[in-house]
């Protein structure tokens, strides 16, 4: 199987496992995962509410652009880069786009 295509197989098991792990018992939060497989774009998100306020957040915002892995948001303590490596996508192929601004306008 060509690697690219396996691609959004890895993009949407990652957060999704991810999303599988629950918070702290009494805790009123839910990381929730949405996927558009016809857009590539995988995002991983809180809700929920801590301290008396509302949290909507993104955590995790992947996609696939020009047959590479683009990291638009990374709002966790996962080594996202070196998972995705370990999961088969190599490391030519990952663009770590949270660090370079000038994929982000």
């Amino acid at each position: 199987m060509d690697r690219i295509a396996d691609y959004p197989r890895i993009l949407e098991t990652y957060p999704r496992e991810q999303a599988d792990v629950p918070f702290a018992p009494g805790v009123r939060l839910k990381l929730s995962l949405v996927v558009d497989r016809e857009r590539n774009q995988y995002l991983l998100f809180t809700i929920g509410e801590h301290a008396q306020k509302r949290v909507h957040r993104v955590d995790l915002h992947l996609t696939t652009e020009e047959n590479k892995v683009l990291l638009l948001e990374n709002n966790t303590d996962l080594e996202l880069v070196e998972d995705l490596k370990a999961a088969g996508i190599p490391a030519e192929d990952i663009v770590d786009a949270t660090q370079d601004q000038e994929l982000v306008n």
